[in-house]
């Protein structure tokens, strides 16, 4: 975490920085009536009439101490990101960078800072020791550091803004690995902000804003895309749909091979060498139950959003001909119901029946 280190010109409160206000002395008891009452002794120079007013010169010097601050503040989160910089891009130039990281920061964060001996840092070693050296948990580990890096590069709103190609190929990259990472492949979907090596780096807090914390998750990557795509871009919500559409279809098929691939690990630590005797048909089954659901359940539910975004886009045909299409195509699907009084209302409104949809973006770009 940046810490915060105050100018030595500059108080560490406001409060020490204001003129102090004098306090009247106390009357001294009259030994007889007063025949005239003395005048209230006058406010000191620079002080408001009433104590808790503060001056416009009190304002002035609150702002510049909290300019101070600030530039404090991003100096120090400066050094933070060029640090994890410099570790993130060591840890994927090479096949074991990323493992060593992470021993690195297990030592750190739950050792030394924990006060914990080194004996029992190396007690840990030797019990993960097979950990250590699995292909499929650095292969984790690898596209965590990966996905870091790519975060902390994105440094300003214009680099966010264009970072999403770049996410996609690393999200494909991951998708291509995820068969062999086996019970690994869940850490493509871990909050990579909320790993060892990102407490290691102090750079918890630094995820860019609005973004996902892990690399796999299309539809918040996607999300956040489209609906920008969606106020002034129409041409782009397709491809936008299109390539997320490509994406969560290769993840379902890759889950599927990464469920094959686990199962005959291990079959053969049961078995070893025997083949195994399951029903071969059973097993087929087994083996492409995320892709079929994904074709029945999933992808309805994506193109009919699909649809409703190109109609809010302003591509109001092909939007309402891609919603049509999904009912036809899935009269048993569960939501159809809802999608057929979402077409009707909208239809209505075009009619002049209905009250009001929700405008197409490219129309009240026009009426504005």
């Amino acid at each position: 975490m940046p810490r915060l280190h105050l100018p030595a010109a500059v108080p560490f409160l406001l409060l020490a920085a204001l003129p102090a206000v004098a306090e009247e002395p106390a009357a001294p008891a009259p030994a007889a009536p007063a025949a005239a009452t003395e005048p209230a002794p006058a406010q000191p120079a620079g002080t408001s009439e009433k104590t808790d007013d503060i001056s416009a010169a009190e304002v002035s010097t609150l702002l510049r101490q909290l300019k101070q601050m600030r530039q404090s503040l991003d100096s120090e989160e400066r050094k933070t990101i060029l640090a994890a910089l410099t570790a993130l891009n060591s840890a994927t130039s090479g096949t074991t960078g990323a493992m060593t990281l992470w021993v690195e920061s297990v030592r750190v964060v739950d050792f030394d800072r924990q006060n914990k001996k080194q004996t029992e840092f190396e007690e840990w070693r030797k019990k993960n020791d097979e950990r250590m050296h699995d292909a499929a948990f650095c292969t984790g580990l690898l596209f965590q550091c990966k996905y870091l890096k790519l975060c902390l590069e994105a440094d300003t709103p214009e680099k966010q803004a264009r970072a999403l190609p770049a996410i996609h190929a690393l999200m494909t990259e991951a998708v291509a690995a995820m068969p062999k990472m086996l019970q690994y492949s869940g850490m493509l979907r871990d909050d990579a902000f909320s790993s060892t090596i990102a407490k290691r780096l102090g750079i918890e807090k630094l995820a860019p804003e609005g973004w996902p914390r892990a690399l796999l998750r299309p539809e918040e990557h996607y999300g956040r895309a489209i609906a920008a795509a969606r106020k002034g871009d129409a041409a782009a919500v397709t491809a936008l749909w299109d390539a997320r559409i490509n994406l969560e279809r290769s993840i379902a098929k890759a889950n599927d091979e990464n469920g094959k691939l686990r199962r005959r690990k291990e079959a053969k630590t049961q078995f070893g060498n025997r083949k195994d005797t399951r029903d071969a048909a059973e097993a087929e089954l087994v083996d492409t139950k995320n892709a079929v659901a994904f074709e029945k359940d999933q992808l309805p539910k994506l193109q009919w959003a699909m649809g409703e975004d190109l109609y809010k886009a302003g591509l109001r045909r092909r939007g309402l001909e891609t919603m049509f299409g999904v009912i036809h195509r899935n009269p048993r699907h569960a939501s159809v119901s809802e999608w057929v009084d979402r077409i009707t209302a909208i239809a209505e409104e075009l009619s002049g029946e209905g009250k009001p949809a929700e405008a197409p973006a490219g129309e009240a770009q026009k009426k504005s």
